[in-house]
């Protein structure tokens, strides 16, 4: 059987307009973005300490994560609590005459694990817990809004050509709307009128 020449190009414009797409949706798909590189730990002259940042996308926080929510972040702290600054008082032992000082139990180091966590509605929140007791207060402030993200997905354009039938200019316009990964189109130059679907990558 021998195809036609309009059947043979109708096959050509399917297969490219399908290989076009498959090539668009795979180029189109995001690429997993970079981690902070690793960095040393860094104590202020406030006393204060930036933590060594150390990347591991395998890390698993230590708390539960609410569901759909994405972990962004997962920090420990060790807390060294600060020993009495005034002198102990004295414990005076009156019968035998000995004056005995009170001796304070040090308390041992604490930890505190913080996960910032990225919520289905693009907000973000710190989970907080400490295998070492209980939370029982925390304030998570933000301070700087997250810019908005406008997506644009109409675009007008100018068309100007030349017609060589008439030998003369042609002016028109185009309208486009992107709908995920797909782009149609339609407008018209001179007297003729057109609609097209393309694939964005």
């Amino acid at each position: 059987m021998i195809l036609s020449t309009k059947t043979l190009y109708a096959i050509c414009a399917v297969a490219i307009f399908a290989g076009g797409m498959s090539l668009g949706w795979k180029m189109r798909a995001p690429k997993p973005g970079k981690l902070d590189p690793p960095a040393a730990a860094v104590r202020q002259s406030d006393g204060s300490l930036i933590p060594e940042r150390k990347p591991d996308p395998s890390a698993k926080p230590a708390q539960e994560i609410p569901k759909g929510s994405v972990v962004e972040r997962i920090v420990y702290a060790t807390i060294k609590p600060k020993s009495a600054v005034d002198p102990l008082p004295m414990i005076g032992d009156v019968q035998q005459a000995v004056v005995v000082p009170a001796v304070a139990t040090p308390c041992p180091p604490v930890r505190v694990d913080l996960t910032l966590i990225r919520q289905p509605d693009q907000t973000r929140r710190v989970i907080l817990s400490s295998p070492d007791g209980e939370v029982v207060g925390g304030l998570d402030v933000p301070v700087e809004a997250a810019p908005e993200q406008r997506v644009q997905k109409w675009a007008v354009t100018g068309l100007i050509g030349y017609d060589f039938r008439q030998r003369c200019r042609v002016y028109g316009a185009m309208a486009s709307r992107s709908a995920g990964p797909f782009v149609v189109q339609t407008g018209f130059i001179g007297q003729t009128a057109f609609v097209g679907v393309g694939v964005r990558f």
